[in-house]
């Protein structure tokens, strides 16, 4: 009887130390509940501020942008008359036109233009850092969805800088005018 009195009390002992251990595990997981709840809440607070972020620096590109293409204006009369032989029939504007799809799109520089008596529109764009890839999408996003629309098209990209060396010739090679902000302070 003893013996087995010694074992209940060895199996009391046993149960009461892993009753404290369950105790303590709880204890922790709650700890663990609550620490993920504040990543969680800490997660979506930053990604809030992430979203305002993006959009403060779309905003900022949109600026850069619209800033290009106002000097734009006023010095690409200049520039294209001078290496093409265009003399541009009135302000070189932005605005929205209708495409052969008959949806309309945002043209960033566009204007009548004489080109060895010819009439053409001047369509443009201008983008802060040009890429190959930025050259492709204002052939697909611009100068195909106008074709047929507004005449005969002189495409004109302005950029403040390249990505690579090669993007100036890629440029030239889709018969496309090409103009860094630095050349419009030359005709001044």
């Amino acid at each position: 009887q003893q013996r087995t009195e010694r074992r209940v009390e060895a199996l009391e002992d046993t149960v009461q130390k892993l009753a404290e251990a369950q105790q303590r595990t709880e204890r922790r997981l709650e700890e663990l509940a609550e620490a993920q709840l504040r990543t969680e809440s800490e997660v979506a607070r930053l990604a809030k501020e992430l979203r305002a972020t993006r959009q403060e620096v779309g905003g900022l590109a949109m600026t850069i942008g619209y800033t290009l293409e106002n000097e734009a204006y006023r010095a690409l009369p200049a520039l294209l008359e001078r290496d093409h032989g265009i003399l541009v029939q009135e302000h070189l504007v932005r605005r929205y036109v209708t495409d052969k799809y008959g949806e309309s799109i945002e043209i960033n520089i566009i204007g009548k233009a004489l080109l060895q008596e010819r009439e053409v529109t001047v369509i443009g764009e201008g983008k802060a850092q040009l890429s190959q890839k930025g050259v492709d999408q204002f052939i697909r996003r611009k100068l195909n969805r106008l074709e047929g629309v507004v005449g005969e098209i002189f495409p004109v990209l302005v950029t403040h800088m390249v990505s690579s060396p090669q993007v100036e010739t890629y440029a030239q090679e889709q018969g496309i005018a090409l103009y860094h902000s630095f050349q419009f302070g030359q005709l001044r």
